[in-house]
C-alpha cells in the first residue's frame, strides 16, 4: 500500500512548489513598485522644502517692503504738514514785508513834504535862527535811525525767507533721494 501514495506525494510536492514559484513572481514586482515609491519620497521631501523655504522668503520681502511703505507714508505725511506749516509762515512774512515797505513809503513821503515848503507858507514862516536849528538837526537823526532800523529789519526778514527756502529746496531733496531708495528697495524685493 506503500508505494500507490507515492507518486500523490510527489503530485502534492510539484504544487507546492508551483505554487511557491508563483508567489515569489507576484511579490517580486509588488516589492519593486514598493522601492520605487519609497525612492521619490526624499524628492518630494526635498521639493516641499524648497516650497516652503521660498514662501518664507517672499513673505519675509513683503513684510520688509510693508516697513518701508509705512515709513514712507509717514514721512510723505510729515512733509506735507512742514510744507503747509512753512507756507503759513512765509504768508506771514510776506504780509509783514509789505507792512514795512507801506512804512517806509508813508515815512518817505512825510519826510519830502516836511523839507518842501509850500509857496503859500513861505511869507507864514518865521526865519530860522540857530534856537531852532538843532531841534530840526534831531528831527532828521531820529528819522535817519527810524530808517536804519526798517531797513535792517527788512534784510532780517529777507534773510529769514531765503533760509525758508533753503530748507524747502533741501527737504525737497531728501524726499527725492528717500523716494529712490524706496524705489530701488522694491525692485529688489519683487
Amino acid at each position: 500500500m506503500a508505494r500507490p501514495n507515492a507518486p500523490r506525494k510527489a503530485a502534492n510536492t510539484s504544487a507546492a512548489t508551483k505554487k511557491a514559484t508563483r508567489q515569489t513572481r507576484e511579490s517580486g514586482p509588488a516589492t519593486q513598485q514598493n522601492a520605487g515609491v519609497n525612492t521619490n519620497a526624499p524628492a518630494s521631501t526635498a521639493n516641499e522644502a524648497a516650497i516652503t523655504a521660498r514662501e518664507k522668503t517672499c513673505q519675509e520681502r513683503e513684510r520688509v517692503l510693508g516697513e518701508h511703505m509705512s515709513k514712507q507714508h509717514a514721512n510723505l505725511v510729515g512733509y506735507k504738514e512742514s510744507l503747509l506749516k512753512k507756507d503759513a509762515e512765509n504768508k506771514e512774512l510776506q504780509k509783514r514785508l509789505a507792512q514795512l515797505e507801506k512804512q517806509i513809503q508813508a515815512q518817505a513821503r512825510a519826510q519830502a513834504e516836511s523839507q518842501t515848503v509850500k509857496p503859500e507858507e513861505k511869507h507864514a514862516m518865521p526865519p530860522l535862527n540857530m534856537a531852532n536849528e538843532p531841534d530840526s538837526e534831531g528831527e532828521l537823526e531820529r528819522r535817519r535811525v527810524e530808517e536804519e532800523q526798517l531797513r535792517v529789519q527788512i534784510e532780517e526778514e529777507q534773510q529769514a525767507q531765503t533760509q525758508h527756502d533753503d530748507e524747502e529746496r533741501e527737504q525737497a531733496e531728501r524726499m527725492e533721494v528717500e523716494n529712490q531708495e524706496n524705489e530701488s528697495v522694491a525692485g529688489d524685493t519683487e
